[in-house]
């Protein structure tokens, strides 16, 4: 199905009206950021809120948070993660929520230590009704551009990378909100082809399910989840003759990216054996060394595993040792010589049973 861009136009309209009115709909990018109300900071206040006198000078984000919520709590460490690589670029963070202060006291001292975050209850729930009243999702952030308008929304745990990209261009004054537009058209295109491809599932139509999943690479095409569920969908429909094609495209689209890389090696080897395209993850390992240049302890654990399961054990221990020469985190450590432990002795019985083989007289080959 082909979405025209009128239609998309329609989807926009329509995720902004979700709430009947719109009134109270939460902004979508490119919109004037709403007041918060009144809030009760649990803290310091912040410099500057939205529609503040002093929001010109800052980039604010707002994420509006709860407590019960498992994503919420995971997003308190990447929020100072963030608030500290931008100390120097004004920005600030406000958490949000509409819980009792009482009940998210001690989370708001935790969190407010680190510079440029602080802590607000929603006491009136003006915020809840501006910010969230339509959203499914929480955590919510909302980065905002120094005019007060919405450069970015969305999950900041689910979508840590864009979101940092947003502040950055957004501190470094190269934020282009046409782009960030363009980005959400595409986002609800590509939601609209998730659904379209849920039904076509649903009719084991495998035509439409491999003419969505074309259409959802070239919407996202540098998005490795949909080239993961065609890969898949061939295997399931034994579609092999489809198979040389799509490995050479992922091959080629993702042959610079270290985590894409990576997720590659893992997502073959969750397949069956049998399924599982030997070479390419080979292949994978080699390029995710040569784009890491062999200095990230990770990557060089990564590349190891794939040698160990090729028997390659000797080259394996010897990734280990880089790995453990470059890191300097405890567990990351302790898992290398762990690994390079067993390997050793992997090679050591190996190599006992190579000679013990070559001093039995007619001994068999196997």
């Amino acid at each position: 199905m082909t979405i025209s861009i009128r239609t998309i136009a329609a989807l926009v309209v329509a995720a902004i009206c979700l709430c009947g009115s719109g009134l109270h709909a939460s902004p979508g990018i490119g919109d004037d950021a709403p007041t918060l109300g009144p809030i009760q900071w649990l803290g310091d206040e912040p410099p500057a809120v939205p529609t503040g006198e002093k929001a010109g000078d800052y980039i604010i984000a707002v994420e509006m948070f709860a407590s019960w919520n498992t994503d919420s709590m995971n997003s308190l460490s990447i929020l100072t993660e963030m608030a500290a690589a931008f100390a120097e670029q004004n920005v600030i963070l406000l958490v949000i929520t509409n819980e009792e202060p009482e009940s998210v006291a001690e989370i708001a001292e935790q969190v407010t230590q680190q510079k440029g975050i602080y802590f607000g209850c929603d006491v009136e729930i003006v915020a809840t009704e501006n910010w969230a009243d339509d959203i499914d999702i929480l955590p919510m952030m909302y980065v905002l551009t120094k005019e007060g308008k919405v450069a970015w929304r969305g999950n900041p745990v689910k979508a840590r990378t864009a979101a940092e990209q947003v502040l950055r261009d957004l501190s470094q004054g190269e934020f282009d909100m046409s782009d960030a537009t363009n980005a959400q058209l595409r986002e609800l295109r590509y939601a609209q082809l998730e659904a379209d491809l849920r039904a076509a599932y649903q009719d084991s139509d495998k035509q439409a399910i491999f003419r969505v999943l074309d259409q959802m690479i070239a919407t996202k095409p540098t998005f490795l989840h949909p080239y993961s569920i065609k890969r898949q969908a061939i295997i399931n429909f034994e579609e092999y003759v489809r198979l040389p094609a799509h490995m050479s495209l992922i091959e080629r689209r993702f042959r610079d990216s270290p985590e894409d890389l990576a997720q590659l090696i893992e997502n073959e080897r969750s397949l069956d054996p049998a399924e599982r395209n030997l070479k390419f993850m080979l292949r994978t390992a080699e390029r995710l060394l040569v784009v890491t240049e062999r200095e990230q302890p990770w990557a060089l654990q990564t590349a190891a595993s794939v040698y160990a399961e090729f028997g390659l054990f000797e080259r394996a221990v010897s990734l280990l040792e880089s790995a453990a020469d470059s890191t300097s985190e405890p567990m990351e450590l302790m898992a290398c010589e762990r690994m390079m432990t067993y390997y050793r002795n992997v090679i050591n019985v190996r190599d006992r049973m190579t000679q013990s083989t070559k001093r039995t007289p007619g001994a068999s080959s196997n």
